[in-house]
């Protein structure tokens, strides 16, 4: 689905260099340590930036969202607001029911006329995922999704994503530092260290327990 062929960027201490092919229908994990150059590579596929050098092949009607670390999310805007953004921004029709089919898909139906202050760390990051999803595409490019989570709500958006790549197929390119979250996520990984992929590798995923314990159990089976 995505091939990255002599990619380059400079950077302030190091050069991205990267060539990377992710296959359609993956969930694919690009692992690094801050300032490695994980979450350039990624905004550079969404073209958020531009590389020096290098080519991108993405396959024909590639439609893309990207999910923030920060949520970027707007406070003035109900959480309905906010997942029809992407819809006026790409001057779509507003589209009332599948916009409350997407946030019933990530759970948040019923608090579709909530501002985004009243929502928890979890909620807002469903809004993120609901406005990326709203407009139909065939890849997520999710940078740091679950970092400032904890381990209770970090797994129920684990499971989230999980689903979207089962029922719709979807592509998935993570970037993370967490090892734990890319060994319950992804397919494979990439590790990448100062600008240059040192390994790309199949992961033996870890079960997700269905999650429909309460949090008493939850941490229990956590630490048990």
């Amino acid at each position: 689905m995505i091939n990255i062929n002599n990619l380059k960027k400079r950077l302030n201490s190091f050069d991205l260099e990267v060539d990377l092919h992710i296959e359609k229908g993956e969930i694919f994990g690009i692992i690094g340590k801050s300032g490695s150059g994980k979450s350039t590579l990624l905004r550079i596929i969404q073209g958020i930036e531009k590389a020096d050098v290098g080519e991108i092949f993405l396959e024909e009607n590639t439609e893309s969202s990207y999910i923030f670390q920060e949520f970027n999310l707007l406070y003035n805007k109900n959480v309905f607001d906010n997942v029809a953004l992407p819809l006026i921004l790409k001057k779509k029709k507003i589209d009332r029911k599948k916009i409350e089919k997407t946030l019933d898909f990530v759970g948040l139906l019923d608090k579709k006329s909530f501002f985004i202050s009243e929502l928890s760390g979890g909620e807002k990051q469903r809004v993120a995922i609901a406005r990326a999803l709203v407009t139909n595409p065939n890849l997520l490019l999710c940078d740091e999704v679950t970092a400032s989570l904890d381990k209770f709500i970090q797994k129920e958006i684990l499971e989230l994503f999980l689903k979207i790549n089962r029922d719709y197929g979807t592509t998935i390119i993570l970037v993370t530092h967490e090892l734990d979250v890319a060994k319950k996520l992804c397919d494979r990984v990439s590790v990448i260290e100062k600008g240059k992929i040192l390994d790309t590798f199949d992961v033996v995923k870890d079960d997700i327990i269905n999650h429909k314990s309460e949090y008493l159990e939850f941490v229990k089976e956590f630490l048990g």
